[in-house]
């Protein structure tokens, strides 16, 4: 989600109380944004897939993490007694908060922003330092306005005024508590007809499925600009009785021709196909995968990341001058990040340095026994204009312990 959204959420949060603390709003929309610091954390590429939505982001950090952001908060909010009970709220507007009352108002900006994370596509790891699995509810599309303008409406109907009257407060106060309410809302509609949508899409793809005589292996259904109006799908298949290709496919001249591809289409409201299925692109094998990942730190948290990859020979802008002779070079990435919509499409397209936002490009040889032996890899991502070059592969062995508690490896 974009830092607009959550600083907003964050403000709504505080309005919607009654009474708070001077600054409260301010330090509740910095709060809620604070996670996304980890972005400044990422030098590189890799430490960027490893952090960012990382541990910042994970819920077993949250009582340390709102920890540190209360002790930054209390000047602002802390040093009031515990006359308003236990956690020491507020009675009155000009109090002050007991530091306990200041820790949770923090870990509650953390999990709300955590929450709004988890509702897009990206993937957020909320597990780490346990797992590095992301959870993507797939509700929300990443800058969604019809989630982010009633948040921003509520914040500058709650805006100070000396001039208020106490039925003008009670209404802000009441349109605060609506947008707060929205907050999550909006994000669980979204993920309700997600689900909608992806059992009856299923029953298309798979009547159709039929008649060409493949065998659809996964979908996934995704928000697309302006949902809950426009959904997309994305799905894998494969012919009916063909062999599933292997590691070796990594060291043929071109990728499988009848192996599992992914496809994509526009879906309306209502989960029906709106757009032709697009051409099909072949599908990264599951195997590959794995040896990849066994080989190569960038590999394995690439694959992490990525939803349904497709695996195509590297275009040759991006090759490796220095491969060894005979080598094959590929690029690998996912369709999760695109639209349906043409006008979005065109627009998308504008931004700086337009281009597949998240590509892994590597370069194999044939090692012991035929299998692939990764020689250098390359993460590059477009948007941040992060990219690491061609490197020697970075085999996966254990981290010491801070670097594990923070997710790198």
């Amino acid at each position: 989600m974009d830092p607009v959204t959550h600083a907003a959420s964050g403000a709504v949060a505080m309005l919607a109380l009654r009474r708070r603390p001077p600054y409260a709003v301010l330090a509740g929309a910095l709060a809620a944004a604070a996670p996304d610091i980890d972005i400044l954390c990422g030098s590189d590429p890799l430490t960027t897939l490893l952090l960012h939505r990382g541990i910042t982001h994970a819920l077993p950090a949250v009582p340390v993490f709102s920890l540190l952001l209360a002790l930054l908060a209390a000047p602002l909010l802390g040093g009031g007694a515990s006359r308003g009970g236990r956690l020491g709220l507020s009675l009155a507007d000009d109090s002050r908060w007991s530091f306990s009352a200041v820790w949770l108002c923090m870990a509650v900006m953390l999990l709300l922003h955590i929450w709004l994370d988890c509702v897009t596509t990206y993937g957020t790891m909320i597990f780490l330092p346990f797992s590095p699995e992301r959870v993507r509810l797939n509700g929300v599309f990443i800058i969604d306005l019809l989630l982010t303008l009633p948040l921003l409406y509520a914040v500058w109907r709650c805006r100070p005024s000396r001039r208020r009257g106490r039925q003008e407060i009670s209404s802000a106060l009441g349109v605060a508590r609506c947008a707060l309410f929205w907050v999550f809302l909006y994000p669980l509609l979204g993920v309700g007809l997600n689900a909608l949508h992806a059992s009856s899409v299923a029953e298309e793809l798979h009547a159709d499925a039929a008649r060409r005589q493949v065998v659809i292996e996964r979908i996934v259904v995704l928000p697309d600009a302006f949902a809950p109006l426009f959904w997309r799908v994305v799905w894998q298949e494969r012919p009916e009785g063909m062999p599933i290709p292997g590691e070796e496919a990594l060291l043929q001249p071109e990728a499988p021709r009848n192996g599992p591809v992914v496809r994509t289409a526009g879906l309306d409201p209502l989960g029906r196909l709106r757009t032709p299925p697009s051409a099909p692109l072949q599908a990264m094998p599951q195997a590959a995968v794995s040896a990849l990942a066994a080989q190569s730190v960038e590999a394995g948290a690439f694959f992490e990341f990525a939803l349904l990859p497709v695996l195509e020979p590297a275009p040759e802008d991006d090759r490796d001058a220095m491969a060894p002779a005979g080598a094959h070079q590929w690029r690998s990435y996912d369709l999760r990040f695109g639209s349906s919509l043409e006008f979005v499409q065109k627009l998308m397209a504008l931004r700086p340095n337009a281009d597949i936002p998240f590509q892994f490009l590597f370069s194999v040889e044939a090692g012991e026994h035929g299998a692939p032996r990764l020689t250098a890899a390359r993460l590059r991502f477009s948007d941040s204009r992060r990219d690491s070059g061609w490197q020697a592969p970075v085999a996966p062995r254990p981290a010491p312990l801070p670097l594990r508690l923070a997710g790198l490896r």
